[in-house]
């Protein structure tokens, strides 16, 4: 009885010794509403990326929508982000100006 629980407790000791991780890169996409000027776009834009890198790592799973089964929730990083401007129109005659925020973020995972 003390054999098989001492080759128990060591093969749990190996497998969490040659446990390891990964690291991994992600990218997402956000958009804002409609506007009336390239400025206010802008600006809104740079408040969201403000807010994404603000965001507590364990919480930027969800916003970056990361879903991985082994991730390690603490280990998200937002790495880089570009904003750029688009233009568009829901109706003729009236442009508007949405933010395009894009992220690229790093995390871990359990291998």
């Amino acid at each position: 009885m003390k054999k098989l629980a001492f080759i128990t407790a060591s093969l749990v000791m190996s497998t969490a010794a040659m446990a390891t991780t990964t690291s991994l890169v992600g990218d997402a996409d956000f958009r804002t509403e409609g506007f009336n000027t390239k400025e206010q776009a802008y600006e809104a834009g740079f408040k969201m990326v403000n807010d994404l890198k603000s965001t507590p790592s364990t919480d930027l799973v969800y916003k970056l929508r990361v879903n991985e089964n082994n991730l390690l929730r603490n280990s998200i990083e937002v790495q880089d982000t570009q904003v750029t401007v688009e233009e568009f129109a829901e109706n003729s005659g009236s442009i508007m100006y949405r933010a395009v925020i894009d992220v690229d973020y790093s995390y871990k995972e359990r291998s």
